[in-house]
């Protein structure tokens, strides 16, 4: 009886732990709060990371991933938003958002950097886009179209429901986020915009005119989620 109630206990108190870090739904956020944000996407990242590492049952470290996949989809749109209005340049690199340019490339492996994911930013962000992809997601867990109806292609989005897409295009690579089955194309713009933008689906005019799409959803991916939340690296893929 001594050993159920000490387990009643750190059960009580693992749920009062988590009950801080839960995560809770933002507006947007300018770019000078990003340090802020990014600290405290780590600080809930490395709770989860311990309690993961701590528990034994599947089922329990299951439910963790959960949560790890509520966390992502709550955190990772904030910093998509922190970059916004980030200025584009071919040869840009900027590890953070603000004044200096950023590729397209390099804006995703920055913001995959930013969310804690451990991986080779500056490498990262000169490949093509389905090599980048595929770093994250399994190459035979992506889903390849060409020439496929743009109307298709988002009700293809729209019936996964509300998660967070890599995507990548002819000669492109964008985010898509799907919140409350609102999506939104986040990118660094090359076009007149010159900038890291956020568009709907009918101003997002690189996404509509691209003839080949291939793309994952990082928060279905078990591995994906079990590799950002302990930390581990994200080697490239070859």
């Amino acid at each position: 009886m001594r050993f159920f109630g000490f387990t009643l206990i750190a059960i009580a108190l693992s749920l009062l732990a988590w009950r801080q870090f839960t995560p809770k739904p933002r507006p947007s956020t300018p770019a000078t709060q990003f340090p802020t944000i990014v600290e405290s996407l780590n600080h809930q990242r490395q709770w989860l990371k311990s309690e993961f590492l701590r528990v034994q049952k599947a089922e329990s470290k299951a439910a963790l991933i959960e949560q790890g996949r509520s966390l992502f989809l709550s955190e990772f749109p904030i910093i998509l938003n922190s970059w916004l209005g980030t200025p584009y340049d071919f040869n840009g690199h900027a590890a953070n958002p603000g004044k200096t340019p950023v590729a397209c490339g390099h804006f995703v492996s920055s913001v995959m950097q930013n969310a804690g994911c451990q991986l080779n930013r500056l490498q990262l962000g000169q490949l093509p886009s389905q090599q980048i992809i595929s770093t994250f997601i399994p190459s035979n867990k992506l889903t390849v179209n060409s020439g496929q109806p743009y109307k298709a292609f988002l009700n293809e989005i729209y019936a996964q429901g509300d998660g967070v897409f890599l995507v990548g295009l002819d000669t492109h690579i964008v985010f898509l986020t799907v919140l409350d089955g609102k999506m939104r194309c986040i990118h660094a713009s090359r076009s007149s915009s010159k900038q890291v933008v956020s568009e709907g689906p009918k101003e997002a005019s690189t996404l509509k005119r691209s003839q080949y799409r291939v793309y994952g959803k990082l928060d279905s991916d078990y591995q994906f989620l079990k590799k950002w939340i302990l930390g581990e690296p994200f080697e490239i893929s070859r």
